[in-house]
């Protein structure tokens, strides 16, 4: 998590957000700041309110979950993995406001799993993967079959890893017993959804809309 002193900061400078009685008038409200766009996907844009925060806005309040879901996972993780949750929209729950986040490279997340925290080459499970790329196409499956307790696809080469020994890695254990207790599902977790906090945490970029079921 961010530090006391930073939380603090954050708290005092940040943007202020209005309240309001309508989805309509919010949307028109944002419009109007002209907040640069990070990122927009098929439920929220996020914008840069250029006080070291973001705000994730719902494109349509019909996925409110998205925010709900969220906010539930990031408290229940608290701060493993995850962002900072600053505050959010406690009516509607149209917007939250996170900690900023930077890209990473994939050899930055291989570098991570594999060098610092002795995950075996994962691309061993699928003849022909890039160890790099393999991130993006095999690491959401593997945690997902270890979060949901699923066994490993038939057309995987078990030979080489086996769960017990990939739940012996305590950073893996500990992002597994994370998506179970918090009901997170990684299936999406590809290259993409990993990031890097401002003082170089790698954390998940996107929480929300993604229940274990």
């Amino acid at each position: 998590m961010l530090s006391l002193a930073n939380s603090l900061y954050l708290l005092l400078e940040q943007t202020q957000i209005p309240e309001f009685d309508s989805f309509d008038k919010f949307n028109l409200w944002l419009k109007r700041q002209s907040f640069p766009v990070l990122g927009k996907g098929s439920a929220r844009i996020v914008y840069d309110l250029k006080d070291g925060t973001v705000l994730k806005a719902l494109l349509n309040d019909y996925y409110v979950e998205h925010n709900t879901d969220e906010i539930e996972i990031i408290q229940c993780m608290n701060g493993e993995f995850c962002p900072e949750l600053i505050d959010w929209d406690k009516k509607n729950f149209w917007w939250l406001r996170l900690e900023k986040l930077y890209r990473i490279t994939r050899e930055e997340l291989y570098e991570y799993w594999v060098i610092e925290k002795k995950l075996p080459d994962i691309s061993v499970l699928r003849p022909g993967t890039h160890k790099e790329s393999s991130f993006s196409v095999l690491f959401p499956d593997l945690l997902y079959m270890l979060a949901a307790n699923k066994p490993f696809p038939s057309s995987w080469n078990k030979e080489f890893m086996r769960r017990e020994e990939i739940l012996k890695i305590p950073e893996i254990a500990k992002l597994v017993e994370l998506f179970r207790k918090c009901k997170f599902d990684p299936t999406d977790l590809g290259f993409s959804n990993w990031s890097k906090t401002k003082d170089g945490r790698i954390v998940i970029s996107d929480l929300g809309g993604f229940r274990l079921r």
